[in-house]
């Protein structure tokens, strides 16, 4: 039996030394090409280290929206009337499923994407270019090392090919053993294959693992040659040229900064089996000859499996959540088994909304309560918010985001919390320093790879959906013609070089400057350090002295909150989300000691000022549906934040 390559013994190929020229690492290329035919090929002092990896796992979370959509929804990206050997669009098999982009299309603006694909398409350009230089450079020095200049020549850019980008989709099986082998040749002369796990898997590692994504570009000649090669005889074809050209390479990277690729190459149709072809290895190992490289993408596996990891609310708690929030329709299914619900940003996105215009931002147990402390235990924050008699109360900062954290967790999301330090403000601009930790956050893995921040609780100012933690600083769009992003850098107080934070960043217009709100580490915090914190934040900050109150409105919902809550069980057919689910966040309303503001997207208005307790007390139920006990509105008598009992 022929040896089986295991990763940690592949070769590892250098691209910032092939770009030098440097003679040995392109021998030890052409060697790994021979045997195994494959090798890693490593990034790291590459030029475009940085953004490849980010752009990598980027575009793994758009792989992973993309093939959660609907089949319908996918089947409109299909093509008709395509040759045999092209895979433009959206393809579907017995063993995997994916969407191809033409190199072609994309310099010629004419390729048509789906609309999420679409909306990044600048993220989608730029790892196509990065990818097409790498594999130029292996190209140019096999060329040159093999005395082969048709290798160069076969690939003109000014030629119409089937090069392109892809996203594949691997499903996954009960048994591992079951998975369909997927016999196949690639007609590609190099193909980057980027994987997220530092391992080869060729089929479904263990039982029952999650849906598998790779991202794959593939270098093909040319169609001259393919018309060449169709219209000669075996006499008058360079059998060495074409098996060079159309042989085949696979090129794994590993998606981070240490980034690496693995090699593969196989004859053209009718050559007959290579030697790697031979390679048959134990079930355990990988076996590149019949089958793709199939990756399990396990940015999840941090992630430890113990009882302190469960959820703080049970399984009907969630269920019951679920129903509170008014999911779409397409959701509803998942009332019934909460933890089923797909792990997506998709997902993601509908129950951070769904939270954020469900449970208002306020800090009214700070001045209505009898001992004007706030209580974040999470069986506390769940008898408060959901609980009979639904008084509409949400919370501040510390409670909804522990409160949302323990929901994600019952659902199933890998997920943890951090603590925050924000900035001081002037005239409620952020302007001074950043102080010590007074806010939280969650940070989420999702199984393709991607992370999130979801801070579902940093009131008016807070973003309208969860940020990605991909390093691009893309900006994302919030309320109105406001945009915010997280950046990964350091803060100006900072001594030390790194570790670098994210920085959560805004402006109120494109042409405006990025001002940041606050910073945070990727080091989780636990309820105990939050007990501290919270201590400190709702006696010693601006909730001390501010009553604040914000409510943000789904698309179509009124700002009076009768005719909201009718509005909310008028069913989805009167409710303002997308046909696909997906929920847009409009406006919002604010309290903030005596004057109600709303702001639908432009400038911030007062619509009500109320000038006594009785009055806040209505304005409370009016705007923002939260029922103020008779016993809860005693309690700030006396309070310096109380306003006269009556007008």
């Amino acid at each position: 039996m022929a040896p089986m390559f295991l990763p940690d013994t592949v070769a590892v190929i250098d691209l910032a030394r092939l770009l030098e020229q440097d003679i040995a690492e392109t021998t030890k290329l052409i060697h790994a090409l021979e045997n195994p035919g494959y090798s890693y090929l490593d990034f790291r002092n590459a030029p475009t280290t940085e953004a490849v990896a980010n752009e990598a796992r980027a575009m793994y979370a758009l792989a992973d929206e993309y093939f959660q959509k609907p089949e319908q929804a996918k089947a409109r990206d299909h093509r008709e009337g395509q040759p045999s050997w092209s895979d433009r669009g959206y393809k579907s098999c017995e063993t995997n499923e994916s969407f191809e982009m033409s190199t072609d299309e994309m310099r010629s603006n004419v390729l048509r994407l789906p609309e999420r694909l679409a909306k990044e398409a600048p993220l989608v350009a730029s790892f196509h270019g990065h990818c097409a230089e790498a594999a130029r450079i292996l190209l140019a020095q096999l060329a040159a090392a093999l005395d082969l200049p048709i290798l160069e020549s076969v690939h003109d850019e000014s030629e119409p090919s089937e090069t392109g980008l892809k996203l594949i989709s691997e499903p996954s099986v009960p048994f591992a053993a079951d998975v369909v082998e997927n016999k196949h040749r690639d007609s590609s002369t190099l193909t980057l294959l980027f994987y997220d796990s530092w391992s080869i898997h060729v089929t479904q590692p263990v039982d029952g693992a999650g849906k598998r994504y790779y991202l794959s570009y593939f270098l093909r000649p040319d169609h001259r040659l393919r018309e060449e090669w169709e219209a000669a005889d075996d006499s008058t074809v360079d059998r060495r040229a074409v098996d060079h050209v159309l042989g085949g390479a696979l090129a794994l990277i590993h998606a981070e900064s240490r980034t690496h690729a693995a090699l593969y190459r196989d004859d053209f149709p009718g050559h007959g089996e290579t030697a790697l072809a031979q390679h048959r290895t134990e079930p355990s190992g990988p076996s590149l000859a019949h089958q793709p490289l199939r990756i399990f993408s396990m940015a999840a596996d941090e992630f430890r499996d113990s009882e302190s990891q469960e959820s703080a609310y049970s399984d009907l708690q969630v269920a019951a959540w679920l129903e509170r929030i008014s999911l779409p329709a397409p959701y509803k299914q998942y009332w019934s088994s909460p933890s089923t619900i797909p792990k997506t940003e998709d997902s993601l996105r509908t129950l951070f909304r769904c939270q954020i215009t469900t449970f208002p931002y306020e800090n009214l147990s700070v001045h209505y309560s009898p001992t004007h402390k706030v209580d974040i235990n999470p069986a506390s924050l769940y008898a408060k918010m959901m609980e009979a008699p639904h008084n509409g109360r949400g919370g501040y900062c510390m409670e909804l985001s522990i409160f949302f954290h323990h929901m994600l967790r019952g659902l199933g999301f890998p997920v943890y919390m951090t603590g925050v330090r924000n900035r001081t403000r002037t005239d409620g601009v952020p302007r001074g320093e950043y102080q010590g930790w007074t806010h939280i956050n969650n940070i989420i893995h999702l199984p393709c790879g991607a992370k999130f921040s979801a801070d579902v609780a940093f009131g008016g100012d807070g973003p309208t959906s969860p940020l990605p933690m991909d390093g691009l600083g893309a900006a994302v769009q919030n309320l109105g013609p406001q945009e915010v992003r997280l950046v990964h850098d350091t803060i100006p107080k900072q001594r030390l070089h790194g570790p670098k934070l994210w920085i959560y960043q805004y402006r109120n217009g494109a042409d405006r400057e990025w001002n940041p709100f606050y910073s945070f580490a990727e080091l989780e915090f636990f309820q105990e350090d939050f007990e501290v914190q919270n201590w400190w934040t709702s006696v010693k900050t601006l909730h001390r002295w501010t009553v604040l109150v914000v409510r943000f409105l789904r698309r179509g919902e009124p700002v009076d909150f009768a005719e909201a809550e009718a509005w909310r069980r008028g069913g989805d057919d009167q409710r303002g989300d997308d046909d696909d689910g997906a929920v847009q966040i409009v406006g919002k309303v604010m309290l903030v000691n005596d004057a109600v503001k709303v702001n639908m997207g432009a400038k911030t208005q007062v619509v009500h000022r109320v000038d006594s307790e009785e009055g806040r007390r209505k304005a409370l139920r009016d705007y923002f549906g939260i029922r103020l006990t008779d016993d809860e509105a005693k309690c700030i008598e006396g309070w310096d934040m109380a306003l006269p009992a009556s007008s």
